[in-house]
């Protein structure tokens, strides 16, 4: 990354005109690294909401609203969490665990690490506090 802004800088650009920006459309665990280095994370949200306002601009371009649909697809698993059932099994699909996660992120102001389960499903916790807190409140809560 540092590499890639050194090339830039290099140019005949001014300092103030260069704004690094880490484009994502996918979900990751932590974006500390890419903070660190100055970039700013344009994320698969923030660019849904461009292009969400293309159709009422008229843009009616197949490909265009295919790729768009498309992001919304996935952000809509994402945001799935928020409408099913808590499930001390742990059978959430992926998107829908990854957003919980991210909405914990967000809310508790801390990073997660990644883990592996031995599935190969790839989910972000605390080290299993998060899933032993969703089982223990569903547990009380039945």
């Amino acid at each position: 990354m540092t590499e890639y802004l050194s090339t830039i800088e290099k140019r005949s650009y001014e300092k103030e005109d260069i704004i690094p920006i880490y484009f994502k459309t996918y979900d990751q665990s932590s974006y500390k690294d890419v903070e660190e280095y100055k970039y700013q994370v344009f994320s698969r949200s923030d660019f849904l909401s461009i292009l969400n306002r293309g159709p009422e601009m008229g843009v009616n371009n197949a490909i265009f609203q295919d790729f768009r649909l498309h992001l919304q697809s996935i952000e809509d698993k994402v945001q799935s969490y928020k409408h099913l059932p808590i499930d001390p099994e742990n059978k959430w699909p992926k998107q829908s665990r990854v957003g919980f996660y991210l909405r914990l992120q967000k809310e508790l102001g801390l990073g997660f690490g990644k883990k592996y389960l031995i599935n190969q499903v790839d989910f972000w916790d605390f080290g299993g506090a998060v899933s032993k807190a969703v089982k223990f409140v569903s547990h009380t809560c039945s």
